[in-house]
């Protein structure tokens, strides 16, 4: 994961040193007509990126029992869709592009755990074996991302696009399915059902046309906001921690003004200049 960060990092970096080259053509339509916003529609992929695996990991010892586990974490590739805007700012000198959108996110955990329960009075007795081979845990959250960027024009139809942002989580499901006792197990999960957090994110963008665009991205979570912690860039679920992952491919639509409106508007001025002519037709009889 440090790879990753650093190569984020770097990326990041390349772009705010990256200058705009005058002789292309600008990548969002900038004629009379294209407005300065439009729409993004996505649909990706959550992932959590976790290294945790610990063996004779105590979890408790108290008057009832000493109860030592080993446990194996991963996590399942859950779906992610959204929808929003993008407004553009052609004179902006570090952020000239800012979304927002609403998306579904859905999170999911796995966890293997094996453990010994020591009776307190004979350590060196026969243990109880717990088992736990197939936790798991899935978590729907309704999410709110605002995010700010810098596009940096690399060609006529291509552009990196790095952005810092913020989202919002708001739970609204969840699915636990475990053999222990939570408490038992020493099993820990969020609390509240909103959260907040830090994000990064790239983009590497395609210009298809003069106005459809598609925009593969990656966001890693930087810092968790509701966190008791002064700096948390994981979540903790089971005995893991893992830090949320997005891939996703974006499709941003420019659309020009339709024709209609144009032609409504041609309508009101040819009217105005038939006005025109007549009261000058008047006052010169």
């Amino acid at each position: 994961m440090k790879r990753i960060l650093l190569l984020l990092t770097l990326c990041i970096g390349f772009a705010a040193q990256a200058q705009y080259n005058p002789y292309l053509d600008p990548i969002f339509e900038q004629r009379i007509g294209y407005p300065k916003h439009g729409w993004i529609f996505g649909v990706g992929a959550t992932w959590g990126y976790t290294s945790t695996q610990e063996t004779d990991f105590q979890l408790k010892a108290d008057t009832d029992s000493i109860f030592f586990g080993d446990f194996t974490n991963s996590t399942f590739i859950g779906p992610y869709l959204e929808a929003g805007k993008f407004h553009i700012f052609p004179g902006g000198i570090i952020i000239n592009n800012l979304d927002y959108t609403v998306a579904f996110k859905q999170l999911r955990f796995y966890e293997e755990f094996e453990g010994k329960n020591y009776p307190p009075d004979n350590p060196n007795g026969v243990p109880e074996l717990i088992r736990d081979k197939d936790a798991r845990y899935i978590e729907n959250n309704v999410t709110v991302n605002l995010n700010f960027n810098r596009l940096i024009q690399l060609g006529n139809r291509s552009f990196l696009m790095p952005g810092i942002g913020i989202n919002g989580d708001l739970k609204v499901g969840e699915n636990r399915d475990y053999e222990l006792q939570a408490d038992v197990a020493g099993y820990i999960f969020p609390k509240s059902a909103l959260r907040a957090s830090f994000h990064a994110r790239l983009s590497y963008g395609f210009k298809l046309n003069r106005e459809t665009f598609l925009v593969p991205s990656i966001e890693v979570q930087l810092h968790e906001l509701t966190s008791n912690d002064q700096f948390e860039i994981k979540r903790r679920y089971f005995h893991g921690e893992y830090i949320p992952i997005i891939l996703s491919c974006r499709l941003l639509l420019h659309k020009p003004i339709s024709q209609v409106a144009c032609s409504s508007l041609n309508d009101q001025a040819n009217n105005l200049s038939r006005t025109k002519r007549k009261k000058k037709s008047r006052r010169m009889f």
